[in-house]
């Protein structure tokens, strides 16, 4: 009898054995939330890459899709990319200063319409608007430049170039 009370007494964990699988524990969850994290971290950068990707690009299409079908082009106001079609409609490209933000205005029957934001979600910076016209040609091409970059704690930013040669140009 007295030796099945013993060993009732020895049939549990010691102290010893619970501090190690709680230690083992613990290292196995750290290294897991850490892993964790980071992922999130990651999947959130990849995010906001891809979203300013897509701005861009939607942005950059905008701009070349005018200025393919655009007879002259005008780049003299400072941040402004003028486009004018056959029809004689004007598109206004430029960057608001106060938003930092790619507006685009254009006339349909000589009205101006309402200002269109092409970049909402971030903010632009303008590399370069210009209108070039080679001494050896009579097209005239659209160089334009810009930057989107991410007001995240993590500054992301992506550029977008393109050289497009106006259509009508020669007309």
């Amino acid at each position: 009898m007295l030796q099945a009370i013993h060993r009732r007494k020895t049939g549990g964990f010691t102290l010893i054995e619970l501090l190690v699988t709680t230690a083992i524990t613990a290292i196995i969850l750290l290294t897991a939330s850490t892993m964790l994290m980071t992922f999130f971290l990651s999947n959130t950068r990849t995010t906001i890459r891809r979203q300013i990707k897509a701005e861009g690009n939607r942005a950059m299409s905008r701009i070349e899709f005018v200025a393919r079908g655009a007879q002259s082009c005008d780049d003299s106001t400072p941040q402004h990319l003028i486009f004018t079609d056959l029809n004689s409609e004007t598109y206004n490209f430029y960057l608001d200063t106060t938003t930092n933000k790619l507006m685009l205005v254009y006339t349909e029957g000589g009205i101006p319409k309402a200002p269109e934001v092409l970049t909402d979600v971030y903010t632009i910076t303008l590399n370069n608007f210009s209108c070039d016209s080679p001494v050896d040609s009579d097209k005239v091409y659209a160089n334009i430049k810009f930057t989107l970059v991410s007001s995240e704690t993590t500054t992301i930013n992506e550029s977008f170039t393109s050289l497009v040669v106006l259509r009508n140009s020669g007309n």
